[in-house]
């Protein structure tokens, strides 16, 4: 098996020198042994380099028969002086906690082809078979190479990584072979590639503390004339990942767990569940319709994208409202803080100047709007709906504020289910045969 160039794509490569210098280990060193997911790259090629073997108690079981192996991490050991790997000096270190427990986070973090944090509808993940042992190409083993192909960034948009360390509910390690993404790329030094460690602890809440390490030589972005190179992550990228990932962490550890994003705690709002009897990709697509979102396709309002925006719903986009209905007038816009493909979707009013009926948040909080589809129990057809509105009071329909909520929940039992079911078949949809419409649970406030 030919282990895949560790030479980042667009660099000057050491291809030749570094498979001559493999050929050349292996003949003096002999078959390799196989390594548990405790023993990394760098353990081996210090032992190698020392002339040590690797000890069977390091290995934690008997070294298998030489013809049940394939090659092992020794050609970095075995690479010329000049091409010895090289320390990186560029680091960029995120920490945040989750909620979850350490096993459940890393549990989701491990699946080969829907790792945690991934929206699988717009990066393909593609697992190729282990160079180190044969591990089947299913499941994450050390040496194995999984290629992410970004769909949203056009043809031939991707990166190849290799698998480099994995501890049961606490370390993985990957290390990027190749990278032809057209938003961000990280480039190693010569032989040595850039990488990506995530470290799981626990916090003494019983969660887990995140810690993402990125090591590189530069960052590559898109410039007015090519990739520009910066010795740091850039701040802008910085900033993002900051505000960004611990929410998308967890929104994704909510939607695996059939959990809905975290209130805001507002005080405030209702919720209900019901069933339409369409299928659930199909009901999210149009809850994603940036211009016409499902449920919300009423006269009077039209929604358009503010200034330097566009119309596709991902993290971070804004949408205003507009309305022109006498006593209604006014905007107001949102932005969308949670998206979890085909599960969850979370729209945070951030301003408003509508005249009438208006949700309001609290202490710098602002209301939010959640929805979560999923399939509905049981093997029946259809998808079950969750709409949860948070916030701390609303205005516009007199002073008792209990009675105005009231009045919008009751609303919205007594119009949703049928409202979404024909606001479907409009869009051209039909429904399901022995689909299920109408309320399926009991709503309640969402009292804090």
């Amino acid at each position: 098996a030919k282990r895949p160039c560790c030479v980042p794509h667009g660099m000057a490569g050491s291809e030749g020198q570094y498979e001559e210098a493999w050929t050349a280990r292996q003949v003096s060193l002999g078959p390799p042994q196989r390594l548990p997911p405790q023993i990394g790259r760098e353990t081996v090629a210090n032992l190698v380099d020392n002339e040590q073997t690797i000890p069977a108690s390091a290995l934690g079981s008997t070294p298998v028969a030489d013809d049940e192996h394939q090659r092992d991490f020794t050609a970095l050991a075995a690479l010329p002086a000049s091409d010895a790997p090289k320390t990186l000096e560029g680091r960029y270190v995120l920490t945040f906690e989750l909620g979850f427990s350490r096993s459940d986070v890393y549990r989701e973090l491990t699946k080969p082809l829907a790792p945690l944090g991934i929206d699988t509808s717009r990066v393909q993940m593609a697992l190729q078979q282990s160079w180190v042992d044969g591990a089947p190409a299913h499941e994450l083993s050390i040496g194995c190479v999984r290629e992410a192909r970004f769909v949203d960034e056009g043809p031939g948009s991707a990166t190849m990584s290799e698998l480099v360390a994995l501890e049961q509910d606490k370390l993985v390690g990957w290390d990027q072979l190749q990278s032809t993404s057209k938003r961000i790329r990280l480039v190693g030094l010569g032989p040595t590639c850039p990488s990506l460690f995530i470290a799981l602890d626990d916090t003494p809440t019983g969660g887990t503390r995140v810690t993402m390490t990125y090591t590189f030589h530069r960052v590559q972005t898109p410039g007015c004339c090519g990739m520009q190179s910066h010795a740091q992550m850039p701040k802008r990228i910085a900033q993002q990942m900051n505000s960004s990932l611990h929410r998308k962490w967890d929104a994704d550890m909510r939607a695996r767990s059939g959990m809905l994003p975290e209130p805001a705690g507002l005080g405030g709002g209702f919720e209900a569940t019901f069933a339409i009897p369409f299928d659930r990709t199909e009901v999210f697509k149009e809850l994603t319709n940036f211009k016409q979102p499902l449920g919300a396709t009423n006269e009077g309002v039209v929604y358009s994208v503010p200034p330097g925006g566009d119309e596709a719903v991902k993290l971070g986009a804004r949408r205003v409202a507009t309305y022109d209905r006498p006593g209604n007038a006014g905007y107001t816009i949102s932005e969308c803080v949670v998206l979890v493909g085909d599960a969850t979707l979370v729209w945070r009013q951030t301003e408003t100047n509508k005249e009438g009926m208006q949700l309001l948040g609290r202490d710098g909080t602002d209301p939010q709007t959640a929805f979560e589809v999923s399939a509905l129990p049981d093997g029946q057809s259809g998808t079950q709906m969750r709409i949860v509105y948070d916030f701390a009071t609303v205005t516009g329909l007199g002073a008792d504020i209990a009675r105005a909520t009231e009045a919008l929940r009751t609303q919205l039992n007594a119009t949703a289910a049928r409202a979404f079911t024909a606001d479907m078949e409009a869009r051209g949809y039909t429904a399901l045969q022995g689909g299920k419409t109408g309320l399926k649970t009991t709503e309640k406030e969402r009292g804090v």
